[in-house]
């Protein structure tokens, strides 16, 4: 019997990050978990590990661990990322560097770490969860949508420098999604009906997990550059008004 892919969660606790993880485990995928706070635990299928992506080090570390454990990486999906909020005249240059850190830098470090792995292997998949704000920018989101528009172009590049070796990479870009961060940490989007405020319906962790599932089934020939999920909400001075994105 042939053995299910080994995947890499960048960002395993989150809101997002513990949907791709449950759906992965459905499916039986062989894992390596890497988060800020997870709790270390290992089985025959799962290596976890609590990692900061800044310690360079230990990241390198981690990636030899799952390698060692498993033999092969299959796939990365990286879903870390922060907010980032701030009028441009109220921003610091550490503002934007921080961001940059953050979405791009650790990434693609965490790229440079995986690569020559996959390139051994003769193929190996990247997947992005990203944000429609590289697409739709908004207002005090200057250090956000930058770092989100650098991160998803840098997921591009490398699709295609190496897509004929036998690498993809795809950045999904999310709209408002229905996780923690977006309930206690950002104003919940709405719209105005006849003077009335009502809520609209966003993404579900659960719908970006599936995509993830489905662009790690396709074959090596078929890729997905760029996947758009939800809406993208533009604030007006009264009121928040979307747009629908189909990806």
């Amino acid at each position: 019997m042939k053995e299910k892919k080994v995947i890499i969660v960048l960002g395993a606790t989150g809101g997002i990050g513990s949907a791709i993880v449950t759906q992965l485990k459905s499916e039986q995928f062989r894992l390596g978990l890497l988060s800020l706070s997870i709790t270390p635990f290992e089985t025959d299928s799962i290596l976890a590990r609590p990692v900061d992506i800044s310690d360079l080090v230990a990241v390198s570390s981690f990636v030899k661990n799952v390698f060692s454990k498993f033999g092969r990486i299959d796939a990365v999906v990286n879903v870390i990322g922060c907010p980032a909020d701030g009028a441009i005249e109220n921003l610091a240059l550490d503002d934007i560097k921080i961001a940059l850190d953050i979405h791009v830098m650790y990434y693609f470090n965490f790229i440079k770490e995986v690569l020559p792995i996959m390139l051994r292997q003769g193929c190996g998949t990247f997947i992005l969860i990203n944000s429609l704000r590289a697409l739709f920018p908004a207002k005090n989101k200057a250090a956000y949508c930058l770092s989100k528009a650098a991160a998803s172009s840098l997921s591009k590049v490398l699709l295609k420098e190496k897509f004929d070796e036998g690498i993809s990479s795809t950045v999904i870009n999310p709209g408002f999604t229905d996780t923690a961060f977006h309930k206690y940490h950002v104003r919940r989007p709405y719209q105005w009906v006849n003077g009335v405020q009502i809520p609209v319906l966003i993404t579900k962790p659960e719908d970006i997990a599936k995509a993830v599932s489905f662009i790690l089934s396709l074959s090596k020939g078929a890729v997905i550059e760029e996947l758009n999920i939800g809406r993208a909400f533009i604030e007006m001075d009264e009121a928040v008004e979307y747009k629908n994105v189909c990806g």
